[in-house]
Protein backbone atom coordinates (compact mmCIF):
# COMPACT_ATOMS: atom_id res chain seq x y z
CA UNK A 1 0.00 0.00 0.00
CA UNK A 2 1.10 3.31 -0.81
CA UNK A 3 -0.39 6.62 0.35
CA UNK A 4 1.19 10.36 -1.24
CA UNK A 5 -0.42 13.44 -0.02
CA UNK A 6 0.17 16.87 -2.15
CA UNK A 7 -0.49 20.40 -0.51
CA UNK A 8 0.60 23.63 0.94
CA UNK A 9 -0.07 24.82 4.44
CA UNK A 10 -1.69 27.83 5.69
CA UNK A 11 -1.80 29.64 8.44
CA UNK A 12 -4.82 27.90 9.75
CA UNK A 13 -2.97 24.53 9.33
CA UNK A 14 -0.03 25.51 11.91
CA UNK A 15 -2.19 27.94 14.27
CA UNK A 16 -4.48 24.61 14.87
CA UNK A 17 -1.65 22.39 15.34
CA UNK A 18 0.06 24.40 18.19
CA UNK A 19 -3.40 24.61 19.90
CA UNK A 20 -4.05 20.64 19.50
CA UNK A 21 -0.58 19.91 20.93
CA UNK A 22 -1.17 23.06 23.80
CA UNK A 23 -4.59 20.86 24.57
CA UNK A 24 -2.55 17.77 24.59
CA UNK A 25 -0.40 18.96 26.93
CA UNK A 26 -2.84 20.70 29.12
CA UNK A 27 -1.92 18.79 32.32
CA UNK A 28 1.51 20.11 31.86
CA UNK A 29 0.13 24.07 32.06
CA UNK A 30 -2.14 23.45 34.80
CA UNK A 31 0.94 21.71 36.60
CA UNK A 32 2.73 25.15 36.18
CA UNK A 33 -0.03 27.26 37.03
CA UNK A 34 -1.14 25.54 40.43
CA UNK A 35 2.73 26.07 41.40
CA UNK A 36 2.36 29.36 40.65
CA UNK A 37 -0.51 29.79 42.66
CA UNK A 38 1.10 27.89 45.35
CA UNK A 39 3.81 30.33 45.64
CA UNK A 40 1.94 33.17 45.48
CA UNK A 41 -0.17 31.90 48.28
CA UNK A 42 2.69 31.77 50.86
CA UNK A 43 3.96 35.02 49.34
CA UNK A 44 0.84 36.54 50.20
CA UNK A 45 0.14 34.68 53.57
CA UNK A 46 4.23 35.35 54.21
CA UNK A 47 3.37 39.03 54.24
CA UNK A 48 -0.27 39.51 55.38
CA UNK A 49 -2.04 39.96 52.34
CA UNK A 50 -5.80 39.41 51.66
CA UNK A 51 -8.14 37.44 49.65
CA UNK A 52 -8.84 40.20 47.80
CA UNK A 53 -5.40 40.79 46.59
CA UNK A 54 -5.21 36.89 46.16
CA UNK A 55 -8.07 36.69 43.76
CA UNK A 56 -6.44 39.59 41.80
CA UNK A 57 -3.28 38.33 41.68
CA UNK A 58 -4.99 34.55 40.16
CA UNK A 59 -7.03 36.26 37.77
CA UNK A 60 -4.19 37.89 36.49
CA UNK A 61 -2.01 35.21 36.56
CA UNK A 62 -4.76 33.60 34.37
CA UNK A 63 -5.26 36.28 32.21
CA UNK A 64 -1.30 36.55 31.63
CA UNK A 65 -1.34 32.86 30.38
CA UNK A 66 -3.90 33.29 28.17
CA UNK A 67 -1.92 36.11 26.30
CA UNK A 68 0.83 34.33 26.64
CA UNK A 69 -0.88 31.18 24.83
CA UNK A 70 -1.66 33.46 21.97
CA UNK A 71 1.68 35.25 21.41
CA UNK A 72 3.37 31.55 21.47
CA UNK A 73 0.91 31.04 19.18
CA UNK A 74 1.48 33.60 16.68
CA UNK A 75 5.36 33.45 17.36
CA UNK A 76 5.39 30.01 16.43
CA UNK A 77 3.05 30.25 13.09
CA UNK A 78 5.17 33.66 11.96
CA UNK A 79 7.94 31.21 12.08
CA UNK A 80 7.10 29.34 9.16
CA UNK A 81 6.56 32.37 6.99
CA UNK A 82 8.46 34.07 4.40
CA UNK A 83 7.24 37.13 2.32
CA UNK A 84 3.68 35.72 3.87
CA UNK A 85 4.30 32.43 2.40
CA UNK A 86 4.96 28.72 3.89
CA UNK A 87 8.58 28.49 4.00
CA UNK A 88 8.01 24.57 2.69
CA UNK A 89 5.93 25.61 -0.32
CA UNK A 90 4.12 22.87 -2.08
CA UNK A 91 4.73 19.95 0.28
CA UNK A 92 4.69 16.02 -1.02
CA UNK A 93 4.60 13.24 1.01
CA UNK A 94 4.71 9.49 0.38
CA UNK A 95 3.87 6.77 2.13
CA UNK A 96 5.33 3.67 1.28
CA UNK A 97 6.01 -0.17 2.92
CA UNK A 98 9.12 0.59 4.22
CA UNK A 99 9.80 4.39 4.79
CA UNK A 100 7.98 7.58 4.51
CA UNK A 101 8.98 10.42 2.52
CA UNK A 102 8.69 14.25 3.04
CA UNK A 103 9.55 16.84 -0.18
CA UNK A 104 9.26 20.51 0.23
CA UNK A 105 10.77 23.08 -1.78
CA UNK A 106 13.43 23.54 0.71
CA UNK A 107 13.74 19.85 2.36
CA UNK A 108 13.98 16.44 1.66
CA UNK A 109 13.46 13.86 3.96
CA UNK A 110 13.30 9.85 4.36
CA UNK A 111 12.18 8.49 7.55
CA UNK A 112 12.02 4.24 8.90
CA UNK A 113 8.40 4.28 10.50
CA UNK A 114 10.38 2.63 13.69
CA UNK A 115 11.40 6.35 14.41
CA UNK A 116 7.80 7.50 14.43
CA UNK A 117 6.60 7.95 17.95
CA UNK A 118 2.76 8.62 17.85
CA UNK A 119 -0.19 9.94 14.94
CA UNK A 120 -2.73 12.51 16.28
CA UNK A 121 -5.66 13.06 14.46
CA UNK A 122 -7.67 16.94 15.03
CA UNK A 123 -10.49 18.05 13.02
CA UNK A 124 -8.19 20.27 10.99
CA UNK A 125 -5.09 17.17 10.38
CA UNK A 126 -3.34 13.94 11.38
CA UNK A 127 0.13 14.74 12.82
CA UNK A 128 2.94 12.52 12.70
CA UNK A 129 5.48 12.66 15.19
CA UNK A 130 9.09 11.57 14.63
CA UNK A 131 11.57 11.28 17.35
CA UNK A 132 9.72 13.78 19.68
CA UNK A 133 11.46 16.99 17.97
CA UNK A 134 9.80 16.75 14.02
CA UNK A 135 6.24 16.37 13.60
CA UNK A 136 4.43 16.43 10.03
CA UNK A 137 1.21 17.96 9.51
CA UNK A 138 -0.84 16.51 6.88
CA UNK A 139 -3.95 19.26 6.46
CA UNK A 140 -7.02 17.50 6.16
CA UNK A 141 -7.42 18.83 3.04
CA UNK A 142 -5.01 16.92 1.37
CA UNK A 143 -7.05 13.62 2.08
CA UNK A 144 -9.38 12.72 -1.02
CA UNK A 145 -12.16 11.49 1.56
CA UNK A 146 -13.48 10.32 5.13
CA UNK A 147 -12.71 7.02 3.78
CA UNK A 148 -8.68 7.51 2.59
CA UNK A 149 -7.77 9.68 5.68
CA UNK A 150 -9.45 6.31 7.61
CA UNK A 151 -7.64 3.81 5.97
CA UNK A 152 -4.24 6.12 6.01
CA UNK A 153 -4.29 6.04 9.97
CA UNK A 154 -4.93 2.53 10.09
CA UNK A 155 -1.65 2.19 7.69
CA UNK A 156 0.34 4.34 9.95
CA UNK A 157 -1.04 2.56 13.38
CA UNK A 158 0.27 -1.07 12.22
CA UNK A 159 3.30 0.84 11.15
CA UNK A 160 4.17 2.60 13.97
CA UNK A 161 2.50 0.02 16.30
CA UNK A 162 0.71 2.25 18.58
CA UNK A 163 -2.42 4.12 19.16
CA UNK A 164 -4.04 7.02 17.47
CA UNK A 165 -4.23 9.65 20.15
CA UNK A 166 -7.30 12.49 19.29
Amino acid sequence: MMYEFNFTHNDTDYREFYKFNIKANRSLAIAGMLIGIIILFALLADAGGSRIMFVIFIALTALMSIISIRTQINTMVSRYKKNGKSVFGNTRMKFHEEYMYCFTEVTESKIKYSITDKISESKYGVYVYVLSSEVYIIPLSAFESEIQKNEFIEFMRRKINAPIKN
